[in-house]
């Protein structure tokens, strides 16, 4: 039976030193799709990830709760739409993808661009269309 805690009860070290487990356990090529799967799991939890900050604020962490970022990378926007990265790199490359940015060469997108992308991409059930039969020679 699994124990009901909440996020703040965990011990980040200990969470921390499992997930680097887990990372270097991965095979080298499956560890970037491995650390984006297990980024957008942790924001699915409301775990923000911390990141290093020189603003003055006496060494301490800045996480992306108390500064969330608008903009998704490639790998974050494929795992937010249930796409690969490179079926976005295609599509942004035939003009058909969502709406991006490009921040120096780094590209980027915003939830907003991907919710309407995919509201546009929306398809209706087409009920006079059927399969096609193949004739038979």
């Amino acid at each position: 039976m699994r124990s009901s805690h909440n996020v703040e009860s965990w011990d980040p070290n200990r969470v921390l030193g499992e997930l680097d487990k887990l990372i270097v356990s991965a095979a080298p090529e499956d560890r970037p799709s491995l650390v984006v799967a297990l980024a957008a799991r942790l924001a699915q939890l409301g775990v923000g990830l911390v990141a290093p900050t020189t603003n003055g604020n006496g060494g301490r962490a800045t996480t992306e709760v108390e500064m969330p970022s608008p903009f998704l990378s490639t790998e974050e926007a494929g795992v937010y739409l249930g796409l690969s990265p490179r079926t976005l790199e295609r599509l942004r490359f035939e003009g058909r993808g969502p709406a991006y940015r490009k921040h120096g060469r780094i590209v980027v997108y915003k939830r907003e661009a991907l919710d309407a992308w995919s509201e546009v991409s929306a398809r209706q059930p087409d009920l006079d269309r059927r399969p096609r039969m193949r004739e038979s020679r």
